[in-house]
C-alpha cells in the first residue's frame, strides 16, 4: 500500500488516513473510543474519550491515557476518518493502522507521513 514502511515504524507521533469505512462505526463515539484504545499494542485502557458529534452526521473527539493520546474526526458519508496519535511510548504504524482498519471495516488505510 502506497505510504506504508517495510519493518517496525516507532515515532512519537502519526497521522492514519482510512476510507471505505463502515459509516455506522464512524457515527459511534463509544466503538470508536473502544477502537482507539484496543489499537493499543500494549492493548491499554483509554477511558477518557470526548466527542463531538455533527449534524447530520460526523464525529469529533479525542481519547486520552497516560502517554498517548488519540484525535478522531470521521465523514460517514464519505467512509473516511483521520486518526492522529501522539505517544512518548513510541507509535508502530502497521500495528496501530491495521487493528484499526479491522476494527473501522476499512477497505484501506495510509500513514501520513510515514515515507
Amino acid at each position: 500500500m502506497p505510504g506504508r514502511r517495510s519493518g517496525p515504524d516507532l515515532r512519537l507521533h502519526l497521522l492514519l488516513e482510512f476510507h471505505g469505512c463502515d459509516p455506522a462505526m464512524l457515527s459511534d463515539p463509544e466503538g470508536l473510543a473502544a477502537a482507539c484504545g484496543n489499537g493499543d499494542p500494549a492493548a491499554a485502557v483509554m477511558p477518557n474519550g470526548r466527542f463531538h458529534a455533527f449534524q447530520p452526521q460526523g464525529l469529533s473527539g479525542a481519547v486520552v491515557s497516560g502517554g498517548t493520546v488519540v484525535t478522531v474526526h470521521t465523514w460517514p458519508e464519505a467512509g473516511f476518518a483521520t486518526i492522529d496519535l501522539f505517544s512518548r511510548m513510541g507509535l508502530d504504524a502497521e500495528v496501530w493502522g491495521g487493528r484499526l482498519a479491522a476494527l473501522m471495516q476499512a477497505e484501506g488505510w495510509t500513514a501520513v507521513g510515514a515515507d
